[in-house]
């Protein structure tokens, strides 16, 4: 059994490519970079390089919130099912590290072989503002605005609020009960191949999911929990997140404090890591994990 690597980038290609050599010569790596984002040459060759690299696509402007960051999911796992050896799908960020050698990670998923890791709780829910529910019955048009440009957020701001004032309202007629959760999952070929095949025969799900925030967030915990697989589901996305507010960033970009708290999380990736912040965690963890 083979596992895909499924990366979303949008910064940091050479830390990229050092986690994607960290990972080793037996996993299968695809990576979707932001369209917009500009890139030096060097580093895309560099990356493209790498043997284990199947896959380096700039198809969507993925703008923060938006429905194009799905689209770019999709079409990571779209690619990675072509191989029939692939037997788990691995989602994470470019700002992610794995923490175990491969062998112990291969082993770690063998021993756990047809659970589905997957965070997810109903909506609406405590953990989101508002319940989460505006994030799909207002209309969030992040694929046009990009709300990280300046001013742009004070745009958006204005029309969420006039959304409100007006009693604007999405129906959720016709959805399966919703669930949200980490972006981020560990999830058999059979899982990730049900929903592909559902979407694929019910677009108007996928469409439905345009002019949402962060649906991402969303649409794969409510169709995995509307399928044969939820029965598997562990609610654990075996990611190590630290969700206060630290080096700058919510979530904390990680620095070498946390190395005595990755090394008992029992989580295969961590995240966020990002130079120069992360730079002697980073180097700690290529020590333990990359030379095995």
């Amino acid at each position: 059994m083979r596992h895909a690597i499924l990366i979303t980038a949008y910064k940091g290609l050479p830390n990229l490519a050092r986690m994607v050599r960290c990972l080793g010569p037996k996993a299968e790596v695809f990576i979707h970079l932001d369209h917009k984002v500009r890139v030096v040459q060097a580093d895309m060759d560099a990356l493209r390089a790498i043997p284990t690299v199947k896959l380096l696509s700039r198809k969507f402007r993925v703008n923060w919130g938006s429905s194009a960051h799905i689209k770019a999911i999709l079409h990571l796992a779209e690619q990675a099912l072509r191989d029939p050896d692939v037997g788990y799908l691995h989602l994470i960020s470019g700002s992610d590290h794995p923490l175990l050698p491969w062998e112990r990670f291969e082993a770690f998923m063998e021993e756990r072989c047809g659970q589905e890791f997957l965070e997810h709780f109903p909506l609406p829910t405590r953990f989101w503002r508002n319940g989460g529910l505006d994030r799909i019955t207002h209309w969030h048009p992040l694929d046009t605005i990009d709300i990280r440009e300046p001013h742009r957020s004070a745009w958006m701001d204005v029309l969420l609020r006039w959304q409100v004032r007006l009693g604007v309202q999405r129906s959720l007629r016709g959805l399966p009960p919703l669930y949200g959760g980490s972006t981020w999952w560990s999830l058999s070929r059979g899982c990730v191949a049900h929903v592909l095949d559902r979407l694929e025969r019910e677009p108007r799900l996928l469409r439905r999911f345009r002019h949402t925030r962060c649906g991402e967030e969303i649409l794969m915990q409510t169709l995995v929990m509307d399928s044969p697989y939820a029965a598997n589901v562990v609610n654990d996305n075996l990611r190590h997140i630290d969700w206060h507010a630290r080096n700058g960033s919510a979530p904390a970009v990680l620095d070498l404090s946390d190395l005595p708290a990755l090394s008992v999380s029992g989580k295969l990736f961590a995240r966020k890591l990002e130079s120069p912040v992360s730079e002697g965690l980073i180097a700690a963890l290529e020590t333990r994990v990359c030379s095995g």
